[in-house]
């Protein structure tokens, strides 16, 4: 027979091996959100660095018929302007009809496979930064979204002007 005195440690020691267990599973559920939320910070800056730093591949990507979008290695929204990488309207406008026509094939040329993605480029109108184009998903039930955000260059043809790319990973 057991005493009372071998009942109560095995009964604390059952009560100390599940407050163990669901203490672990708690931070593995912690580090696991972590990561993911790393990951995403990681894939919306690589998206946001893509778009606003490099032309694409070729860099008249925009200029392709629709039908001859599978010949794109990589899409870009900057133009040459002279010295500098400049915010390419025409490109904006493309890629934004590109993520309509075939959002999938868009994701890919930009890296994302897992995730939705949410592009914003907003212009500055000598008061604030409004939304000039959206293209992408919203995030909808996301449980997590990331954004990064990058400052431009527009060449507005008549002349400079400040904008933003916004991306969202979700």
């Amino acid at each position: 027979m057991f005493s009372s005195d071998a009942l109560l440690a095995v009964t604390l020691f059952v009560i100390v091996l599940l407050a163990s267990a669901w203490a672990g599973r708690q931070v593995q559920e912690r580090i696991t959100l972590a990561t993911q939320r790393d990951a995403l910070a990681l894939e919306a800056k690589l998206v946001a660095s893509q778009l606003a730093v490099s032309p694409g591949l070729p860099a008249d990507w925009d200029g392709l018929a629709v039908a001859n979008a599978s010949s794109i290695q990589a899409l870009g929204l900057g133009s040459w302007v002279g010295e500098y990488l400049a915010l390419d309207p025409v490109k904006v406008s493309r890629l934004a009809a590109l993520m309509n026509e075939n959002y999938t094939t868009s994701r890919a040329l930009l890296g994302v496979y897992q995730h939705d993605l949410r592009v914003l480029v907003k212009i500055w109108n000598g008061t604030d930064y409004g939304v000039t184009q959206s293209m992408g998903l919203q995030a909808g039930n996301a449980t997590q979204v990331s954004v990064a955000m990058r400052e431009m260059v527009l060449d507005a043809g008549a002349g400079l002007r400040r904008g933003q790319l916004w991306v969202y990973i979700s």
